[in-house]
């Protein structure tokens, strides 16, 4: 036995060697083919020789793999990838067929099929319906959400398996489908779909239905006939997220709750739900719901957690949903409140102001000639929206002031600067029969600003003259060396006026780094009458392929991301296996430094927490856009997305998300999730800062690089 036992070991040895080698070969392998799919995704084209068709097709391959070419189709939108999707809705794996359906929707989705100019495959609609019969409920919750997408088709009333009793929602799988229900219910905004939304308002998914309902009811102007006590018995509900989605209802309803029923709920221990009973008060518009909206702002003022210079952010967003109720309230007394707050500070003026412009612009317009001392430049940035949006001849007056250099006291150049782009448009209304400052403003170094004059061109001036047409090829010249997407996009649609310089230029905009320009191009070529442009776009990867390999490698080991504030730090969990585009292009940022010192810019109490504008206005980004990563994660509360001007234009600013919010799922990569810190989140108000982000890997030493675009 002594003589075996060498045998044994060096035996057992080399099957340890063997299968080593063989996990390696094949870890190798998987980071290849995730490789080329995210180069296929970077550069929005579907691989050499139709990579991703065929890979989805080869039943040899893995089912995730599969699934991951499903996604990274639907993801790149091409309608060419229909066809081959549509066989993917026979496959025997459940899974897999919802993956396909997931990738039909995002390429069905209405804004998408616009971008190519082409109309939604009858035979692939017909396919989609047929799933709505599939035994997975999966499967049938796909096809609900890749029907809700094309924003065309008469809506499919609830299933009669859960129509009839809502309350036999208690499986997970039921839950989830009725929820895609919904939301693409509401997404088309299918009135024939009310009646059965209100019988999901007592069911476990009542809070999604509740929100959606408010939202259809909201942009429908209707007027929802729920039976009687419903209202009472959602308000009444243990679960907040019910109490606020019964408050959005409250008057959307024949018979909606008087004043001091909602001011009840102002005393209600959650701080969302006080925030949605000040928003339907003011939707009520009485006398008895501005008193009552009052009281409660003047309690939080007499608080001693508002003193000194440590805002205590619960109550600062409570007054601000008061100031914004104050608004919507059209009563007198609620703009004296108003005028009062708004000598308390700097955070309020400015809210205040947008107050009085949306329910009394006449107060609100003296006011331009004394601005209120601001601390910050989120404040600065409302003042001027709000005098943006108004249609006196005074703010007009002011805004021409600002363009001038006239600023309030105390006001830097860097505010100003920043939030230019809220007005381009509204001084190029005023001076239509004034070409210089067209081209005044198209010579503008900002690129926002630039993007801003041309979306206006495009939409009021039916003509350009020669001069502006010359000044538009000049900025797509200069722009197509440049790191700005936004002012190609938007000059994209004006070029065929100049034309064959236009098309020539149209023509070189196909390889543009950046594939909104790209497919922006490809759409006004082929509205010029060019058979197939979207096949001559240039595949252009964002990055190196060692970046993406560097990344992917790192894939088995843990990472967790600390951000800095000046109210401390909260800490992020990355999907990279769900989003990894849009993590590689997150960690690079925050690798180079790039946000610190940057604003929180946009704090909407109970909606988002929204960071990463240089300019700390939401017009700024780093100079690049990535792709969106629309995947299967949902926006409860705590999640990180990409903030979007249009599919494909993410870049360095994100959101996290104070409640949940499914009207968001599906539309915006969700890239992370608050793993810890939360409640430093909740915190955070316009103003506030991030001072770091500090990246920890649990990853041997040795093998640590770089991470950088």
């Amino acid at each position: 036995m002594k003589r075996i036992a060498p045998i044994t070991m060096a035996l057992l040895g080399g099957v340890l060697l063997l299968i080593g080698c063989s996990r390696e070969a094949e870890e190798k392998r998987r980071i290849e083919t995730e490789l080329r799919i995210i180069q296929c995704e970077a550069g929005r084209w579907g691989g050499a020789d139709g990579f991703l068709p065929r890979l989805f097709a080869n039943r040899a391959q893995e089912p995730d793999v599969r699934r991951r070419a499903a996604l990274a189709m639907g993801r790149i939108g091409q309608p060419a990838f229909l066809p081959a999707l549509q066989q993917g809705l026979n496959a025997t794996d459940a899974e897999l067929r919802a993956a396909a359906l997931l990738a039909i929707g995002e390429i069905l989705d209405a804004e998408n099929m616009g971008l190519y100019g082409v109309a939604p495959n009858p035979e692939v609609i017909d396919a989609v319906h047929r799933c709505l019969a599939d035994p997975a409920a999966i499967v049938r919750a796909r096809a609900v959400e890749a029907l809700g997408k094309t924003g065309q088709l008469e809506f499919l009333p609830l299933p009669a398996a859960i129509a009839p009793d809502p309350s036999r929602l208690n499986e997970e799988t039921q839950q989830f489908y009725a929820r895609e229900w919904i939301k693409a219910a509401a997404r088309v905004e299918q009135v024939a779909a009310v009646p059965a939304m209100i019988r999901l308002l007592p069911s476990p998914v009542g809070g999604t239905a509740a929100r959606m309902l408010a939202r259809l009811a909201r942009r429908r102007a209707l007027i929802l006939d729920l039976p009687s006590g419903r209202l009472g018995t959602l308000l009444k509900s243990p679960d907040p997220q019910i109490r606020s989605g019964g408050l959005d209802l409250a008057t959307f309803v024949q018979s909606p709750p008087n004043a001091s029923a909602l001011a009840a709920l102002l005393a209600d221990p959650d701080h969302g739900v006080r925030i949605h009973a000040l928003g339907a008060l003011g939707r009520l518009k009485t006398t008895a719901a501005a008193a009552a909206i009052i009281r409660h702002g003047e309690s939080i003022l007499a608080r001693s957690e508002l003193k000194g210079s440590a805002r205590h952010a619960y109550l600062w967003k409570e007054l601000e949903a008061a100031v914004n109720a104050l608004g919507q309230a059209g009563d007198p007394t609620a703009h004296t409140a108003v005028r009062r707050w708004m000598a308390v500070d700097g955070f309020l003026a400015a809210r205040g102001f947008q107050a009085l412009v949306t329910g009394d612009p006449a107060t609100a317009m003296p006011l331009l000639t004394d601005v209120a001392p601001l601390s910050d430049q989120a404040s600065a940035s409302h003042w001027i929206q709000a005098a943006a949006a108004s249609q006196d001849p005074t703010a007009l007056a002011w805004l021409r002031g600002l363009e001038q250099g006239q600023r309030p006291d105390g006001w830097h150049a860097d505010w100003v600067a920043g939030a230019r782009p809220f007005y381009v448009s509204r001084l190029l209304d005023a001076t239509p029969g004034e070409p210089a400052e067209v081209l005044r403003l198209l010579a503008d170094p900002d690129p926002f600003v630039q993007a801003a004059t041309l979306d206006w061109l495009r939409e009021k001036a039916p003509v350009l003259d020669a001069e502006q047409t010359e000044a538009v090829c000049r900025l797509v010249v200069q722009g197509l060396s440049g790191n700005a997407a936004d002012p190609l996009i938007s000059a994209a649609p004006l070029l065929p006026r100049a034309g064959e310089t236009g098309r020539d230029l149209l023509t070189r905009l196909l390889s543009s780094r950046y594939y909104p320009v790209r497919l922006r191009a490809a759409l006004t070529l082929k509205q010029m009458g060019e058979a197939d442009p979207f096949a001559r776009i240039v595949p252009m990867p964002a990055a190196p392929d060692d970046f993406y390999r560097n990344f992917l490698k790192r894939g088995r080991y843990g990472c967790q991301v600390e951000i800095r504030t000046n109210k401390g730090s909260f800490f992020l969990e990355l999907f990279r296996n769900d989003a990894p585009l849009t993590c590689m292009n997150f960690l690079s940022l925050a690798g180079e430094r790039y946000f610190d010192g940057i604003m929180i810019h946009r704090v909407v109490p109970d909606f988002v927490v929204q960071a990463g504008c240089p300019l700390g206005t939401g017009n700024g980004g780093p100079g690049h856009s990535i792709p969106c990563e629309i995947n299967t994660l949902i926006y409860d509360r705590g999640m990180v997305g990409m903030a979007l001007s249009g599919r494909d234009t993410g870049g360095s600013q994100f959101f996290v998300t104070l409640s949940p919010q499914p009207h968001l799922d599906g539309g915006y990569t969700i890239f992370a999730r608050v793993s810890g810190g939360l409640e430093v989140v909740d915190n955070l108000i316009e103003g506030d800062r991030i001072e770091g982000i500090e990246i920890f890997w649990d990853i041997p030493w040795e093998e640590k690089r770089p991470l950088r675009i």
